[in-house]
């Protein structure tokens, strides 16, 4: 990690402004892209709805293969004993708030695996940029009436 200081200090030595910047070099797999544009679910998460899905964009696993779109999270006791601790939002609310991210298309639930979803790569993409072009093509075409 490396950091560089830069200070304005005014005629009487008092300091105007500061700016620390800090690099950090890290992997692209530790990185999740989200999408924002044109996706207005995300505006109306709720407060728990959103906290619960934070934790899982860190949480969640860049593993892709045949069959498998990557972004995989586990959610089990102790991923939801993780947001609890992080969140301080009871179990039975990060329950909830994991059904309502299914509905609303935010995370995809893998029917053949209990506690297994998918963040929806509509939105997120998480892994080896060389990637994401492969995981997904998702076009959208604007026509002025």
């Amino acid at each position: 990690m490396k950091q560089q200081e830069k200070i304005v200090l005014g005629e009487g030595g008092e300091i105007i402004s500061a700016e620390i910047t800090t690099f950090k070099k890290v992997t692209a797999e530790e990185f999740v892209q989200v999408y924002l544009k044109d996706n207005e679910q995300f505006y109306n998460l709720s407060k728990p709805e959103y906290s619960v899905l934070s934790i899982l964009w860190l949480k969640s696993d860049y593993y892709k293969d045949e069959g498998n779109p990557g972004n995989k999270i586990v959610i089990n006791k102790q991923i939801r004993d993780i947001i609890a601790d992080k969140t301080g939002i009871a179990d039975s609310t990060i329950k909830n708030a994991v059904a309502s991210l299914v509905k609303k298309n935010m995370i995809f639930k893998d029917q053949n695996y209990k506690g297994v979803y998918y963040l929806n790569p509509e939105y997120f993409f998480k892994g080896s940029i060389s990637d994401r072009t492969k995981c997904i093509r998702h076009i959208i075409e604007y026509s002025i009436k």
